[in-house]
């Protein structure tokens, strides 16, 4: 596909995630205005604040673009698109999270490989605008972007625990949702650890490509933002 048709893609997908956002937004308002119904409140609200999250994350990367006067990569742009809809549309709105576990560890593999590709794709800007004296080496650029992914789980944790303790909601999994029970032993640790092994796993396979990438000196998967003229 050429760069024309993978922007119009791109575009389209911001577009269609956006009327999204906003019909999920306006009916869960409605619902919880006109409708008032009490007893579902709380999870048309949580809807709500699904929905605006969606909605504000499909103008970061045109943020980022014009912030630091950069050009993100199409397939990066379109990586982004799918783990924010599977993750807040898919997991959290329609509920796949509860419904089926699995969908969790797919979309922290996937979270863990995006934000893997995008530190190796800002390294790589850095490593061709520096003089090549002051470059990165392969294996430093490696340790250092799995560092990062690594380190954005561990925040994103941080996140599930804190709305755990301050709204009573159960991103991490600690309770039973079929009886409410908190499990005990290992078995509530069981989400958290599987959440940074799987998010480990998806930038640990991208630092594999990324690494072969550099060594071979071809651009494939992980091509570097351009930067955009003044």
């Amino acid at each position: 596909m050429d760069e024309n048709k993978q922007k119009a893609l791109a575009l389209l997908c911001y577009i269609t995630m956006r009327l999204i956002a906003i019909i999920i937004l306006g009916y869960s308002i409605y619902m919880i205005v006109i409708e008032k119904v009490d007893e579902l409140e709380s999870r048309y609200s949580m809807i709500a604040f699904y929905s605006l999250l969606l909605l504000g994350a499909s103008f970061v990367p045109s943020i980022i673009e014009h912030r630091w006067k950069i050009d993100i990569p199409e397939f990066m742009e379109l990586l982004f698109v799918a783990f924010c809809i599977g993750s807040l549309f898919i997991g959290e709105i329609i509920g796949m999270y509860r419904m089926n576990t699995w969908w969790d560890g797919l979309m922290h593999t996937l979270s863990g490989s995006l934000i893997a590709i995008f530190s190796f794709s800002l390294l790589r800007m850095l490593n061709e605008s520096a003089d090549i004296g002051k470059r990165f080496t392969p294996g430093f650029v490696v340790f250092l972007v799995f560092c990062i992914a690594a380190t954005v789980g561990v925040l994103w944790e941080i996140i599930e625990y804190s709305a755990d303790c301050l709204t009573g909601s159960n991103m991490q999994r600690y309770l039973n949702d079929v009886t409410g029970q908190p499990f005990v032993g290992q078995d509530a640790l069981r989400d958290t650890m599987l959440d940074f092994i799987l998010n480990s796993v998806g930038a640990a396979v991208v630092c594999v490509i990324g690494y072969i990438d550099l060594r071979i000196k071809k651009v494939t998967l992980i091509r570097a933002p351009k930067r955009l003229q003044k």
